[in-house]
């Protein structure tokens, strides 16, 4: 049987197939089966081009939404609401199964999402004089996920101006938690001040920090990191495409475990901006419209001024 040919033989019951829309669905929370009201459904397409012209609508007080026409094209169901972890509708574990295709003929019953009751974890952000830090970004990392050098929080938020934080939408698990980062992970472009990357409890990495054990449902209170302030870096770059290529459209720039943002400049050099002190490796790609002509490496470090660099890319594998 068809993906859409099972996704059709769900059902929502009496109500739900009386609704003619290309999709109709049902949210309600993990366990008690209890329905959520007003909660935002959103198409998500797997890419946004030009405005953020979402497609979304709310659940009713019976937990139950509707699309009455969709655009044509690709679309995965989110979910979110005040309380909630977010959620998605999946068919499989597969990535495609985060997608339904629509068409002039294609209508879904039966896309029911459950939300899990959100955790949350409080606290402050302060500096060595013991006076609070605002706009720095808090960010909660699974414990297993901060083994790696290149972690994606699950949920992040911003001390206010007491540096006081919460970042809520995080399920049961464990967390460590990090202010100004990991890896540059929220840090706002071109700011005027940086703070050090720090882990719960005031430590330099995840592998020293302290977990944080949540429960369903739990609030934890009291979390307190001290962190200082700290200069960053430009890194210009010039790369140039690979002897015996057509010159590229394009260069993609990677620094290996750093988030950051960047510009190209009118000259033809590329500038990252925000980079503290430390040992990098940067990557770069040259392509020619959906082809790639030639790939780059190369380690740096910033010491205590801007740095630059430039190299020749060498021709990809075919």
């Amino acid at each position: 049987m068809t993906l859409f040919a099972l996704l059709l033989s769900s059902s929502l019951g009496a109500r739900a197939q009386n609704l003619e829309s290309p999709i109709v669905g049902r949210v309600t929370e993990v366990g008690s089966g209890a329905p959520i009201p007003w909660a935002t459904v959103t198409l998500l397409p797997p890419i946004v081009t030009g405005p953020l012209n979402f497609q979304s609508v709310k659940t009713d007080h019976d937990g139950y939404y509707r699309f009455a026409t969709v655009r044509e094209g690709a679309y995965s169901v989110h979910v979110s609401v005040d309380g909630f972890v977010d959620g998605d509708y999946k068919t499989s574990a597969a990535p495609y199964g985060a997608f339904l295709r629509f068409d002039s003929s294609a209508h879904f019953n039966g896309i029911d999402i459950q939300l899990q009751p959100e955790s949350i974890i409080q606290g402050a952000v302060i500096g060595e004089d013991g006076k609070p830090i605002p706009d720095v970004t808090i960010s909660a990392v699974r414990q297993n996920d901060a083994i790696k050098n290149h972690s994606v929080p699950i949920s992040s938020a911003k001390s206010d101006r007491t540096g006081q934080f919460e970042i809520k939408k995080l399920p049961p698990d464990v967390y460590l938690v990090c202010a100004s980062g990991p890896n540059g992970y929220g840090d706002p472009p071109y700011a005027t001040h940086w703070y050090q990357e720090r882990w719960f409890e005031n430590v330099r990495s995840s592998d020293a920090a302290t977990s944080i054990y949540l429960g369903e449902h739990e609030v934890r209170n009291n979390v307190r990191i001290t962190t200082t302030a700290e200069k960053r870096y430009r890194i210009i770059v010039w790369p140039s495409s690979p002897e015996g290529t057509t010159a590229p459209d394009r260069y993609d720039l990677l620094i290996r475990n750093r988030f950051y943002a960047s510009t190209r400049q009118a000259d033809g050099s590329y500038v990252i901006f925000d980079i503290p002190p430390g040992h990098y490796t940067l990557v770069s790609y040259a392509w020619s419209q959906a082809e790639q002509l030639g790939k780059g490496e190369q380690s740096f470090d910033v010491v205590d001024s801007d740095v630059t660099l430039r190299f020749r890319l060498g021709v990809s594998a075919k």
